[in-house]
């Protein structure tokens, strides 16, 4: 089996291959200023580097449930990114929602959770989950 950093490099070759291929085929205009790239390289190096490789890494040592129920912080975190990055109001709806959100996940995965121990594999599992889900917010916050 290839190792999780084998793996998403191929994925991102092979969805890169297609894209331009597509981008081709339809003879659409790829041409971006520098300003563009720069932060098409920030969220690539969030999203879909870091984020996915630290995901996978994660997935090496807790159940992937458990790395489901860690990226449910990305929405607080995307909350946090945007009161204090930029300057957004957070609005009392929004944090009710992602806290029923998050409890749903918790009790759909809820067995697995029970079942773990406090090992240091799983303290560093849900770490490198918690660091991916960091990563993919920033990767949002490129966006915005």
């Amino acid at each position: 089996a290839a190792s999780p950093m084998v793996s998403v490099f191929l994925r991102v070759l092979l969805a890169t291959v297609i894209s331009f291929g597509l981008v081709l085929f339809l003879r659409k205009p790829i041409a971006f200023s520098r300003k563009n790239h720069f932060f098409f390289d920030l969220q690539g190096l969030f999203n879909f580097s870091l984020n996915y490789n630290f995901t996978y890494f994660s997935e090496t040592m807790i159940p992937s449930g458990l790395v489901a129920v860690t990226f449910t912080l990305v929405i607080y975190f995307n909350i946090l990114g945007l009161r204090f990055i930029f300057g957004k109001a957070i609005d009392r709806k929004v944090i009710v929602s992602a806290l029923l959100g998050a409890s749903g996940i918790f009790l759909i995965f809820q067995s697995e959770i029970e079942k773990l121990g406090i090992l240091q594999q799983t303290m560093l599992g849900l770490s490198l989950g918690v660091i991916a889900t960091f990563y993919a917010s920033c990767g949002n916050m490129v966006t915005v």
